[in-house]
Formats: C-alpha cells, sequence, structure tokens
C-alpha cells in the first residue's frame, strides 16, 4: 500500500511539472507579447499594473527557464531540485552578467501564486 501511494505521488508530482514548465512557456510568451496573459495560470489573474510591469521585460532578451535548484547542506557540491520553483533568466542591456534579471515562479499546484524579481533595480529605463 505504502509502495502504491509513493508511485501515486511521484506521478502526480511529474504530472504537476509538466503543467508548470508549459504555464513558464506561457508566461514568458505573454511577457514577450507573444500572447496574452491566460487567468488560469495564475492563484490571483494578474492586475493591469503587474502586466504593465512585466512589459518591461520585453526590451530584455528571454535567455533561459529552469527549476530553481539549492545546494545541500548535508552535502557539500550537492544540489537538490526546489519544487514548485521555476526561475527565468533575462539578459537586459546594460546588466552584468555576474547580476543577471530574473524572475521566479511559486507555484501552488500547477498554478503561479507567488513571481519573486531578482535584480530588476539595474535594469534600465527606456
Amino acid at each position: 500500500m505504502a509502495t502504491t501511494i509513493a508511485v501515486l505521488l511521484a506521478a502526480q508530482a511529474g504530472a504537476n511539472k509538466s503543467e508548470q514548465d508549459a504555464v513558464a512557456k506561457r508566461f514568458v510568451a505573454a511577457v514577450q507579447d507573444k500572447r496574452d496573459y491566460e487567468d488560469s495560470d495564475f492563484v490571483t489573474p494578474l492586475r493591469e499594473k503587474d502586466k504593465q510591469f512585466f512589459a518591461s521585460f520585453a526590451k530584455c532578451r528571454y535567455r533561459y527557464t529552469s527549476h530553481l535548484v539549492n545546494d545541500t547542506p548535508q552535502k557539500p557540491g550537492a544540489y537538490v531540485e526546489v519544487p514548485d520553483e521555476i526561475i527565468i533568466g533575462w539578459k537586459c542591456k546594460g546588466v552584468p552578467a555576474e547580476t543577471p534579471v530574473g524572475l521566479t515562479l511559486v507555484f501552488s499546484g500547477t498554478k503561479i501564486e507567488k513571481i519573486e524579481t531578482h535584480n530588476v533595480d539595474l535594469m534600465k529605463a527606456d
């Protein structure tokens, strides 16, 4: 019975990860103004002022989307994937490569619950 539950939980986690990846791709496309934001991708739909803020990323070059990983204090040099968090990296004019601009999508299940920003203060206002 315990093995069955573990298999079902692993299958659900895999399904969530696939859907989270799809949501992240749609989010990037919306930021780049290639599609509209889908309210169903969010726990609470984005407000207009949030959409306007994310529009400022359209002037940057999308670099990557990746599940967040953290190092483990128990095993130096080993990394573990952080469940339910996807980071999106951007290359913005005038921002040093050592301090890239990023957004972290924090998921609740398969919906974006929170969006954290990284180094956006370094972006130039054009």
